[in-house]
């Protein structure tokens, strides 16, 4: 484009000199006002000859105002003819509105990341979700909100299908100082979690002390062990057993609950923990010839027997062995055990005329198998009581030295008593 002059009327003042122009430069354009102050482009190249100087232009009168243009654009006297490059208001306009749409728009993008950001922090940061991954399935998401009690909360999870029974998670929670601990959040459980996972997750508890059920154990002796270290009140894990016991339609107790350790110390979740413990150590072997023959429960009391008779691990299927050859025949057991669960007492000498009794519990008189169980068995013993070893031997005792020794006949039995007792 060609060199412009900006040329404004300023009504009766003096029109500043104009610098003189270089040689050979053409200016064929000018700024000049209108009558309305603004400022537009006039050729006037096709006014004049090449070669002619262009002549002064008196000064219009009173065209525009310098008021009126200094308001509008701020525009200063001393600038007024060196601008270079002008660009039409029009277009400044234009892209001034395109800055301004990318402006809102890049504005626009951040407001809603940010907003995004703000709605999900307190999500992350103040309802956390626990996890339980316990096998396979669809998570389930639980929200429990402000203000819920603890019965609430199990009965919200019985009915999403987290827990069997609300009354369980509840009686958990209070047995271990938990039901006032419910803490609100987002909550995600996944396949069958225990009733102690749940109870950590929704209370944010660190893992409970474990309770360490021995093998041999009575019930009694597992209530006592627990009020002993003040886990339930003294009759407390009793009652549960039962109630465990009723529920499942079970024949007996004793014997339904295997030994063990359990991260769990309430009387309630402890007996439900130790009859399934139970449960899945027999569901293993429920194809074995002895549980068929027998049965679950028969199969239960004879690996409580072979607890209570060894807690050598290598004689356990020996023993089941000679007791299911001793049921065949119909003989008496002969296991004195059975006789001191029945008077509970492991430690004094047994009378002799309480064997003389026709008791339920005397397998010496007594053909067959106890009623119940009489102690907790461990895994062992169950795993020894449904896959007992073969063997032709009836008897067994456990000599001076150390051994299990086993006759085929009573003779050979005597004899063992001779030699090893």
């Amino acid at each position: 484009m060609s060199d412009k002059q900006l040329e404004f009327s300023f009504d009766d003042l003096p029109k500043p000199k104009k610098k003189p122009s270089r040689k050979n430069s053409r200016k064929e354009e000018v700024l000049a006002p209108t009558s309305e102050g603004a400022a537009t482009y006039v050729d006037f190249s096709k006014t004049r000859t090449p070669g002619q100087k262009p002549s002064r232009r008196k000064p219009a009168s009173r065209r525009g105002a310098v008021a009126h243009i200094t308001k509008k654009g701020e525009l200063k006297l001393k600038d007024v003819g060196k601008r270079r490059g002008y660009r039409s208001l029009a277009g400044g306009y234009v892209a001034f509105l395109v800055l301004g749409v990318v402006a809102v728009f890049l504005g626009m993008l951040v407001y809603l990341k940010g907003y995004r950001a703000l709605t999900l922090l307190p999500k992350n940061a103040v309802e956390k979700v626990s996890q339980l991954v316990q096998g396979d399935g669809n998570p389930v998401t639980v929200k429990v909100e402000s203000g819920m009690s603890a019965s609430q909360v199990a009965r919200l999870l019985q009915e999403q299908g987290v827990v069997e029974s609300a009354d369980g998670l509840l009686a958990f929670l209070q047995d271990h100082g938990l039901a006032t601990k419910v803490q609100k959040g987002t909550y995600q459980f996944r396949g069958n979690p225990t009733i102690e996972q749940v109870a950590q997750a929704i209370t944010r508890s660190v893992p409970l002390a474990q309770s360490i059920i021995q093998p041999g154990w009575t019930l009694r002796e597992v209530d006592g062990y627990l009020a002993q270290r003040d886990y339930a009140k003294e009759g407390q894990f009793l009652d549960a057993a039962k109630t465990v016991a009723a529920e499942y339609g079970l024949s007996f107790t004793e014997g339904w609950f295997l030994s063990g350790s359990y991260g769990v110390t309430g009387a309630q979740s402890l007996a439900e923990a130790m009859h399934q413990g139970a449960v899945d150590a027999i569901y293993q072997f429920i194809d074995e010839p002895s549980v068929h023959r027998w049965g679950v429960e028969s199969v239960l009391i004879v690996a409580s027997l072979v607890q209570a008779e060894t807690q050598n691990e290598e004689e356990m299927s020996l023993i089941a062995g000679i007791i299911y050859n001793r049921l065949e025949k119909n003989m008496p057991l002969g296991i004195d055990a059975t006789t001191r669960y029945e008077l509970g007492d492991w430690t004094h000498q047994i009378p002799q005329e309480t064997f003389e009794r026709d008791t339920p519990y005397n397998t010496r008189r007594k053909p067959g198998l106890p009623p119940s169980g009489i102690s907790c068995p461990s895994l062992e013993a169950v795993t020894a009581a449904c896959v007992p070893l073969k063997t032709e031997a009836l008897y067994y005792l456990h000599g001076k030295d150390g051994r299990i020794h086993t006759a085929t006949d009573y003779e050979g039995h005597k004899k063992n008593i001779e030699r090893y007792l």
